[in-house]
């Protein structure tokens, strides 16, 4: 598991940055406030992601332990995303 983890954490990283609204916050904080204000609030989407992600992780550690009791969990998340997928074809 840990191993996963410091393997998506490059990825992440590169999303995080890359792709999102945190982005283009980082670029008008630097353009109005200066770098010293970015880089506070580049540490503060950090620390904000890595709070989430340890929430999420925390949540789902009960449901990761009852996959192996209960398989019909996979059908009920299967057909979840079933008619998810259907909802977003149509």
């Amino acid at each position: 598991m840990i191993h996963d983890i410091l393997l998506a954490i490059p990825w992440a990283f590169l999303l995080a940055i890359s792709i999102g609204p945190g982005f283009f916050m980082i670029l008008e904080t630097s353009i109005t406030k200066g770098v010293r204000a970015a880089i506070t609030f580049n540490i503060g989407v950090i620390i904000a992601d890595i709070i989430f992600i340890s929430i999420a992780y925390i949540s789902s550690y009960q449901l990761l332990e009852n996959l192996s009791n209960l398989p019909g969990l996979y059908v009920f998340g299967g057909s979840i995303l079933s008619v998810y997928g259907l909802i977003i074809l149509v």
